[in-house]
């Protein structure tokens, strides 16, 4: 099924449209500039809601490290959202 899209007064579906577009291409962005261990890490958490310890077995990693590579990843992340 499609999704609905927003009407009424002061609704304007083209801005939804733009705003999607830029959130699908910042999400690339952020995809470019992060490691594999930093997407998984950044998707796990911010995404799926894991708790660190869960995570750190996931990638590998000890929890200390994917907090550090988590912090890492939402730095970047806000570092594009400001080059966009």
């Amino acid at each position: 099924m499609p999704e609905p899209i927003m009407t009424g007064p002061g609704s304007d579906p083209f801005g939804i449209i733009r705003v999607d577009e830029s959130l699908s291409m910042a999400f690339l962005v952020l995809l470019e500039r992060l490691t594999r261990s930093s997407v998984r890490s950044f998707l796990l958490r911010e995404v799926f809601e894991y708790e660190y310890s869960e995570i750190a077995s996931f990638v590998g990693q000890s929890e200390v490290n994917c907090r550090q590579i988590l912090r890492r990843a939402r730095q970047a992340c806000h570092r594009s959202e400001t080059t966009l």
